[in-house]
């Protein structure tokens, strides 16, 4: 009972040991009234830079997609190329080819 109130005791220590970490100033922040001054000029900057937003510029991103990836034995994979030409669903492949290893819906990148 002594070590379970020692342990409760250290951790009640520990949390108000937290309290002091930053010096606190008069206007109720952790940084000091110059600061405030020189953080309001960096952020009225920002906003007159941004304050305009431009609704005809064009963003790509690199084409993407989710895929299946199969990794076949050498003596199925003509086999396997015949399959997918007949378009034979994703379940029938799977259950005709169980020893090749899937990896589903993996993101494939065009670079």
């Amino acid at each position: 009972m002594k070590k379970f109130f020692g342990l409760v005791f250290l951790i009640c220590m520990n949390l108000n040991a937290q309290d002091n970490e930053f010096k606190v100033y008069d206007n109720g922040l952790i940084y000091s009234e110059n600061a405030v001054v020189k953080l309001k000029h960096i952020v009225d900057s920002l906003n007159l830079k941004f304050k305009v937003c431009e609704f005809n510029k064009t963003f790509l991103s690199c084409a993407q997609t989710k895929a299946n990836f199969v990794r076949l034995e050498k003596n199925d994979v003509l086999k396997a190329k015949k399959d997918l030409e007949n378009n034979i669903s994703y379940l029938e492949f799977k259950a005709k080819y169980p020893k090749a290893a899937f990896e589903e819906n993996v993101v494939v990148l065009k670079s």
